[in-house]
C-alpha cells in the first residue's frame, strides 16, 4: 500500500534556491547514500535518463521500517 506524505521547512542558507532545489529533487541518488548512510544505503535509476519523469530505486537502511523507495522525479 502506498502512503503519501509532506512537510514545509524553511532554512537560511547561502547556497541560492535553484542549486539547493537541483541537489534536492535532481542528485539526490548520489547525495543521500553519502550524507546518510543509516537511512539510504544506495540508490539508482531503474527507468529514464535521470531527468524529469525518471524513476529512482533507493535500499534503505536498517534505521527506518521499510527496505525500498521508488520515487518518479
Amino acid at each position: 500500500m502506498a502512503s503519501t506524505n509532506s512537510w514545509t521547512l524553511e532554512l537560511e542558507s547561502k547556497v541560492s534556491a535553484p542549486r539547493k532545489f537541483h541537489a534536492v529533487a535532481m542528485d539526490w541518488h548520489t547525495l543521500a547514500p553519502k550524507l546518510a548512510p543509516h537511512i539510504v544505503e544506495s540508490a539508482h535509476h531503474v527507468e529514464g535518463d535521470g531527468g524529469i519523469g525518471s524513476v529512482r530505486h533507493y535500499n534503505c537502511g536498517s534505521a527506518i521500517p521499510f527496505n525500498v523507495i521508488k520515487k518518479k522525479v
